[in-house]
């Protein structure tokens, strides 16, 4: 699993997270909202201290993680982190692998 993050996505996060004093971002699976490979869930972000990472990417200055429990949701797909301007949102694409 490969975790891809975009120049604009990585501006967001700095601007979103107090990333100097936490420089860990949790992708997590979230119950609610739709994706095309999980129907009835979708992709949660946070910044806390990992726990027990199964995956780690670190990207500048941020280490961007997924917890064993969460990667279920997560394997067999590489995923992209890209801020979109038109809606605001960061989107989140996977990649079949």
């Amino acid at each position: 699993m490969k975790i891809n993050v975009t120049d604009q996505a990585m501006v967001f996060f700095e601007a979103e997270f107090d990333t100097e004093r936490t420089p860990n971002i949790r992708l997590f699976a979230k119950y609610g909202g739709d994706s095309n490979i999980h129907h009835g869930f979708s992709v949660g972000i946070t910044a806390e201290l990992p726990e027990d990472p199964i995956v780690t990417v670190k990207v500048g200055d941020l280490n961007f993680y997924v917890e064993e429990t969460d990667y279920w949701y997560f394997d067999g797909y590489d995923w992209n982190i890209d801020y979109d301007k038109k809606t605001d949102l960061l989107d989140f694409g996977p990649i079949v692998s």
